[in-house]
């Protein structure tokens, strides 16, 4: 299967969206029984397409709540997505989210700042969300996105743990000790609740919740298309 043919059936999946509790009802990923043995990876669940951020900057940014961003940040066009790393949809969004970055981040067109929610299971969102933050300290945030998607579509969420992402942490080439720290810190817990706390503000009642250069953006079924049409008219094109 052709990485655009992927696409094309993952869009048409993504219709609908997380909710947050009380405001809807929120189903995490489907797949995997818990599990701390990343060995049954292959086996448990499919691996999703690798996406190549050779070239891109990645950094953290804080303009707002915390975010792990990747492109130039003087980009005419800012895509921002509330995203859970628990969200069944967010999931299906994944690989649309990589194909902007690789046709448009790539060539200094757009930033893209991923902002990790963490409402849907915060029992394991919310270590997934610290371990995108704490990996995007080291600059590689989206290569941790990367990750943290792939234990969710193999091992399931139930997998979102210290110690697996730790193993992943090394095979990016990241100070594992570093990243530990960070991970158990009071101050990255703050981080990850001040998503919550903005999203709330900005009146978000569901992920994914999509924004190009600060305007809402209304998911319909041809999400790429969606997506591509904002992007190119904040480009005038």
């Amino acid at each position: 299967m052709t990485k655009r043919l992927f696409i094309s059936l993952v869009v048409l999946m993504l219709i609908g969206a997380c909710q947050i509790p009380g405001m809807g009802t929120a189903t995490p990923l489907p797949t995997a029984v818990p599990t701390s043995d990343t060995s049954s990876e292959e086996a448990s669940g499919p691996v999703l397409p690798a996406i190549s951020y050779e070239d891109l900057t990645q950094e953290i940014d804080r303009s707002g709540a915390v975010g792990i961003a990747i492109g130039d940040a003087d980009a005419p066009v800012t895509l921002v997505e509330y995203s859970d790393f628990s969200c069944p949809h967010c999931f299906n969004l994944y690989p649309v989210i990589g194909q902007l970055i690789e046709d448009y981040a790539a060539h200094g067109n757009l930033r893209v700042v991923l902002k990790p929610i963490s409402f849907v299971n915060p029992t394991y969102s919310e270590p997934a969300a610290r371990a995108a933050v704490c990996a995007g300290e080291q600059g590689k945030g989206w290569d941790m996105v990367d990750q943290i998607w792939n234990i969710g579509s193999s091992l399931g969420p139930y997998a979102y743990e210290q110690e697996i992402f730790e193993g992943r942490v090394g095979d990016l080439g990241l100070d594992v000790d570093a990243f530990s720290d960070c991970f158990t810190s009071p101050d990255t817990a703050a981080d990850v609740q001040a998503v919550i706390d903005e999203a709330m503000e900005l009146g978000i009642n569901g992920v994914p919740a999509l924004f190009v250069n600060e305007k809402p953006v209304q998911l319909a079924e041809d999400v790429q298309e969606v997506m591509t049409r904002e992007i190119e008219a904040q480009l005038g094109q």
